[in-house]
């Protein structure tokens, strides 16, 4: 959100127009915008590269994953995929973590903080610490990902996935966007 948003201009559609424009093009807008964030996805299985792992905070990391010319194809709002399993040094604690809850760990999903185009795609991830008086399990993956331990690893990604995009001409539809979301606030 950039600026100065007058609270009469909000809307909780995510979509406000001026409100000298009439009722009908807020509705269309809203329609509109909402058609254009249904969830959309060209999901296939990537094979990249970490070529760096830079740490951002005490708990936060951001990987760039080189994948390949071409390789980039996503819209900003979209994530990736990555299955625990791939990594070797995990599959003690991913076996344990399976036994006691009775189900395989599946795949964790990243967003993108990136943008189209950059040479790597890069996700920035969080560490989450294991509090045994507040968490049943251990997140097995965050730890590994945030941090250098990956650098200069293989890494396979599933991308790309997410329907919260905007559309190209949002500009020319809105005069404001409010995006409320959930997460550890690490990426845009």
């Amino acid at each position: 959100l950039v600026g100065e948003v007058d609270p009469d201009d909000v809307h909780l559609d995510a979509v406000a127009l001026p409100t000298s424009q009439p009722a009908e093009p807020l509705v269309a807008a809203t329609v509109s915008l909402r058609a254009s964030l249904a969830p959309s996805s060209s999901c296939r299985d990537l094979t990249g590269y970490v070529v760096d792992a830079v740490q951002r905070t005490h708990d936060t990391w951001t990987l760039y994953v080189f994948l390949g010319a071409g390789e980039q194809a996503y819209k900003p709002g979209q994530h990736v995929a990555v299955d625990p399993h791939q990594f070797p040094e995990l599959e003690p604690w991913l076996a344990l973590l399976g036994k006691l809850k009775g189900s395989r760990e599946g795949a964790r999903r990243y967003s993108l903080s990136s943008i189209p185009g950059e040479r790597c795609i890069s996700i920035t991830t969080k560490k989450v610490p294991y509090d045994p008086d507040r968490d049943l399990f251990p997140a097995p993956l965050s730890p590994l990902l945030a941090s250098a331990a990956l650098k200069g690893r293989e890494i396979q990604i599933q991308g790309y996935a997410g329907g919260y995009c905007l559309p190209d001409d949002v500009a020319s539809r809105a005069t404001h966007v409010l995006h409320l979301v959930a997460g550890s606030g690490v990426v845009p």
